[in-house]
């Protein structure tokens, strides 16, 4: 079927009439009387066709509904009408347009609770893709020419957009304004993915995304989630069509420096569908005691996860202390991260010949995370250091062990004399120490070293936080 009117002409009269002879004679006189006695009436044929013609038309134009709560392929007789899906999962498939042919026209609206697919007949695309995610509650005008399939008046997100949530410890509910934790949030058990810089998200079927609108999203965390691992967070649709949260394998390495995803089945393995990162292969995710099976590249990644050393517990670190962390990341809509570290010890008078962590105290670090190789990391060790100088020779140093605890990185603070005079008893001096760590995945340890080489005697290092603070800042 292709234009809705169709055209009509004339018909009952003589296309062929004999030659008028030029005489004038009665046989040559026009009489419509007398034509009309003969034939019918061709012109109020024509009006009459006509009429019924355009009373078809429109009836075309808007053909009334067909409901479907299956997969449906679309027929010329639903050419005008609105083309109803019921289901969710269910696929609505165009007509041929080579043989419905330009104008067909058709609306078609998903009246389900989750999401449908509109395919395209055989090859023939749908604005150039093969096909189309249509989510609860949109629909669009569908139109043809004579090739392949066109929408307009869509009432929902087409153009792929980046997700516009942040992952976070502190809920909506306890914090309104803002996602990012102002205060220390330690050993919690469920992380939320909340609207932030928008409230799309684009949820990918495997070939195509679909930007769906969402509200605040809980991940619970159990012991499932094993201690000092790190896990990758993926929003998806479940069977229903319910936007949902969840997280992936456990990464197969979490070793400070050397952390890996893995690769292949059963791994949190990630890829690229149109610039936005997926699950490389098929998945089961997590959340709480639910489990997921989701198709590869069925899940968008949002960001990741550290554990603590207890299984289901995270913490993200504010305030200063020993053993800093943070233990989420985003993938997108980063905001600035700050942890401080240091000794509450209010001094030590020690001469390490080599390097060790401050005071020796294995808790001294600060432990950085990402879940891509996006971040530079800009650390900053400074420390008070006092030295009795008389008639010594002193050195004393202080730096940034990235993932050592005997090897410095960076630059290093010093607090050098060499015999020094006579009478003159100490120095204090506050020294710094950096390094610009560049991007890798997963955990690195950034710890504060400090050594005293050179024979020095009578070095005193101070510690808490008026003194003594090792920080790492980077985004996430």
């Amino acid at each position: 079927m292709a234009d809705p009117y169709s055209g009509v002409s004339i018909t009952g009269y003589n296309s062929n009439p004999p030659v008028d002879d030029g005489t004038a004679t009665e046989a040559n006189r026009v009489k419509w009387s007398t034509i009309k006695s003969k034939l019918n009436d061709p012109v109020k044929d024509r009006q009459d066709s006509i009429n019924t013609a355009l009373i078809a038309a429109f009836g075309k134009i808007d053909g009334g509904v067909t409901s479907t709560g299956i997969s449906y392929t679309v027929i010329s007789t639903d050419q005008g009408k609105l083309v109803r899906g019921t289901a969710a999962g269910i696929t609505i498939t165009s007509p041929d347009a080579t043989d419905v042919d330009a104008p067909f026209v058709f609306g078609l609206l998903n009246d389900s609770t989750g999401d449908i697919t509109f395919d395209g007949s055989g090859s023939q695309t749908i604005d150039g893709d093969a096909s189309v995610t249509v989510p609860a509650g949109a629909g669009f005008r569908v139109r043809t020419d004579g090739t392949n399939w066109f929408t307009e008046g869509q009432n929902f997100q087409r153009t792929l957009v980046q997700p516009q949530g942040y992952l976070t410890l502190v809920s909506a509910a306890t914090a309104p304004l803002s996602p990012v934790p102002a205060s220390d949030q330690s050993a919690k058990t469920s992380v939320y993915y909340r609207p932030y810089k928008g409230n799309l998200i684009p949820i990918p079927n495997g070939t195509l995304f679909s930007v769906r609108e969402f509200s605040e999203l809980t991940l619970s965390l159990n012991a499932n989630h094993v201690a000092s691992s790190i896990y990758d967070v993926f929003i998806f649709a479940d069977s229903t069509g319910a936007i949902t949260i969840g997280t992936g394998p456990v990464w197969s390495v979490v070793t400070a420096g050397s952390c890996a995803r893995g690769t292949g089945a059963g791994t949190t393995e990630l890829d690229i569908l149109k610039g936005l990162p997926v699950n490389k292969v098929a998945m089961t995710a997590r959340n709480g005691a639910t489990t997921y099976s989701v198709a590869a590249a069925s899940a968008v990644y949002v960001g990741s996860i550290f554990i603590d050393s207890s299984a289901g517990l995270i913490t993200c670190h504010v305030d200063w202390g020993q053993s800093r962390k943070w233990g989420v990341w985003n993938a997108f809509n980063r905001e600035p991260i700050m942890l401080k570290c240091g000794d509450s010890t209010s001094s030590w008078s020690d001469t390490p010949t080599t390097w060790r962590q401050s005071q020796g105290d294995a808790n001294n670090f600060i432990h950085v995370f990402s879940g891509l190789a996006e971040e530079f990391y800009n650390l900053d060790f400074e420390q008070t250091l006092k030295t009795s100088i008389n008639n010594d020779t002193s050195n004393s140093q202080i730096s940034i062990g990235y993932n050592s605890t005997t090897t410095e990185s960076g630059r290093v603070g010093k607090l050098i004399f060499s015999s020094a005079a006579a009478g003159l008893s100490s120095i204090t001096q506050s020294i710094r120490a950096t390094h610009i760590a560049p991007p890798s995945i997963g955990i690195n340890k950034v710890n504060a070293i400090e050594q005293a080489p050179s024979g020095t005697t009578n070095n005193t290092y101070t510690g808490t936080q008026s003194d003594m603070i090792l920080s790492a800042k980077w985004r996430g």
